[in-house]
């Protein structure tokens, strides 16, 4: 079965099951890279909020044996149970003191998403743009955003550099990072995907008699692989982690060593210590090789490393000489 016919089947035994109260659609989305997904958007009549299901993965369950009955089924189990959940009432999106709280930050690559920030208030960062969005719910089901655009900015009488404003101080309390070794990873990788460290203390610091701040001598890394990775709590769109006040310049003066960062995709970023081992050209391949068998298009964040240098608390795209200050 084709995906065009299966989309339409699975829509009409999902309405079937929900009844003439909702009102059902399937929409193209503009995703990140120039991707575009079809979404099912199940609206309950006089609802000014529903939930949009994203049916590209329920088709690839399709295609290894589950039935359409089963999939609507799923569909129609998680849209009740995103409607009896959902903490938005229909004039939340209207009010931006309640949403003031709940702006958040991602990065995207700037260049692969030059329609999509047409109309998104975006604040370039290297090679990759900031963009924001709202957080608005987050449940074992995944979670509730909204893509800040244009005319969310209108309504709200705002503007980026307060949308930026909010998402710095918003994100790392929303989303704290988190960072550990890549040998504690693939330990982990078995019983979880969500990158969880036991221990983050080397992102904190601890202060000293004279009143400066030294990272804690507990979190000095002895793992003999010099990889790690950085993401967030949730492990969703977690390489902005790297945008977090000190986190690279903490890691950085721990190891002694400017770091060498691998856009591994928008979720998580990995940190090596500056060693001189591989040339930029090498790294490149490394990540235009990973970008090509192993990261899917819609996660892939950049095709090439960046540099942290202590001295100067600035990024540096490689092999590039341009350089970003995260102060």
């Amino acid at each position: 079965m084709i995906y065009d016919v299966f989309q339409k089947i699975i829509m009409q035994k999902v309405q079937s099951k929900l009844g003439e109260d909702y009102l059902l659609s399937i929409l193209k989305i503009p995703k990140n890279n120039g991707m575009v997904l079809s979404g099912l958007c199940v609206r309950k009549k006089g609802d000014s909020i529903s939930p949009t299901v994203y049916l590209e993965s329920y088709y690839q369950r399709f295609q290894e044996g589950e039935s359409t009955d089963t999939l609507a089924a799923d569909i129609v189990r998680l849209c009740t149970e995103c409607r009896g959940s959902c903490p938005i009432t229909p004039d939340l999106l209207d009010d931006f003191s309640r949403l003031r709280d709940r702006v958040a930050m991602r990065l995207i690559h700037t260049r692969s998403n030059e329609v999509l920030l047409q109309d998104t208030p975006s604040i370039p960062w290297l090679d990759l743009s900031i963009v924001f969005y709202l957080l608005l719910d987050r449940t074992p089901s995944g979670t509730m955003t909204v893509l800040i655009r244009s005319q969310h900015m209108e309504l709200w009488h705002t503007d980026t550099e307060e949308l930026h404003r909010l998402a710095a101080a918003n994100t790392p309390r929303l989303l704290p990072p988190r960072l550990e070794s890549m040998t504690q990873v693939l330990k982990d990788c078995g019983a979880s995907l969500g990158f969880l460290a036991p221990e983050n203390s080397f992102l904190k610091e601890e202060a000293g008699d004279s009143g400066s701040s030294q990272p804690s001598p507990a979190s000095e890394p002895h793992d003999p692989t010099p990889l790690y990775v950085l993401t967030n709590s949730s492990g969703v769109d977690g390489a902005c982690a790297m945008l977090y006040p000190d986190v690279l310049k903490n890691f950085a003066a721990y190891l002694k060593k400017d770091l060498i960062i691998l856009p591994s995709s928008v979720h998580e970023v990995l940190l090596v210590p500056d060693q001189s081992c591989l040339s930029a050209n090498q790294l490149t391949d490394m990540i235009l090789q990973a970008n090509e068998e192993v990261v899917s298009v819609q996660e892939r964040l950049s095709d090439h490393a960046y540099r942290y240098c202590r001295q100067t608390d600035t990024v540096v795209c490689l092999p590039s000489c341009s350089c970003k200050s995260l102060s």
